[in-house]
This record gives C-alpha cells, sequence and structure tokens, in this order.
C-alpha cells in the first residue's frame, strides 16, 4: 500500500511519511466570498494513474486549501512504546515560521498520495494527544493541518 507523503517541492527524495493513511480528503476551492467544496476519497490501489496538481486552476494558490487528519500510534504494550512526538516532529518542520530565510522553498510543502498532488503553504497545524502509557508518554495523536 502507498503511504501518502510531504515534502518540500523539489525535495520528493527527503520526503516523510505518514503512518496511515487519511480515509478521505476535503478539497475547497474559495473563490471570493463562497467557495467550491468537495470531497476526495481514495483510489483504488490497482489501477495506476497520473498525479493530478489540485492546486486552484486560476493561479491563485491561497484560494485552493486541503485540510488533511492524520493518525498516528506508537503503543504495542505496556512494555513497548515510544513517544508518539517524535514522529510529529517530522510533520513540524514543514509549518512556515516568520523570518525563516535560510530555507527558500521552507513555505511551501507538496501533499502527495496516490494520484493526488497539492502543493502550498502550511495555513496550519495542531496536535490532539489521545492516549498515554503509564508514564505519562504520549503514544496517540490526531494532526490536523491545512495546505
Amino acid at each position: 500500500m502507498n503511504k501518502a507523503r510531504l515534502y518540500e517541492p523539489g525535495r520528493e527524495s527527503q520526503a516523510v511519511t505518514v503512518q496511515f493513511n487519511p480515509n478521505s480528503l476535503e478539497y475547497t476551492l474559495r473563490t471570493g466570498a463562497n467557495g467550491d467544496k468537495g470531497t476526495m476519497s481514495a483510489a483504488s490501489e490497482s489501477a495506476a494513474r497520473e498525479p493530478q496538481q489540485q492546486n486552484d486552476p486560476t493561479g491563485a494558490a491561497e484560494k485552493a486549501v486541503l485540510p488533511v487528519r492524520l493518525f498516528y500510534h506508537t503503543y504495542t504494550s505496556s512494555a513497548a512504546y515510544s513517544d508518539v512526538r517524535e514522529e510529529i516532529k517530522k510533520l513540524r518542520q514543514f509549518v512556515r515560521q516568520s523570518g525563516n530565510t535560510a530555507r527558500t522553498n521552507a513555505s511551501k510543502v507538496t501533499f502527495a498520495w496516490g494520484t493526488l498532488l497539492h502543493t502550498g503553504m502550511m495555513n496550519s497545524f495542531s496536535v490532539r494527544y489521545q492516549m498515554f502509557a503509564a508514564d505519562g508518554t504520549p503514544v496517540q495523536a490526531e494532526v490536523s493541518l491545512s495546505i
């Protein structure tokens, strides 16, 4: 099964692979005060198709939005688990930071999964920790991001 990936444009070889693919994606194209909204589900794995860029066809990239929810789980047993925040750190690198001039592409990220490609800036990033080991280590998280 192919996993969804996030990477800086032009640096696909350094992509971060998600642990679990999302079960649905919501793509929104804002046109003025109103927007066109559609839902995309995963395509059949057996069909090989060309990737399709999902950005705004008018070139106004700030109008195209792809919110994504990703799930992470690192608990196997009370003796075998790891801190889920180590996986979350890999995603945080794509969050745009003001004054970041060292990396010119740091403000853009591509979300790629199957035939879906979406490139833009990460507008929001939030994490909800949902499960903890007995010692308080977070072992499950839901990450919500918007590109």
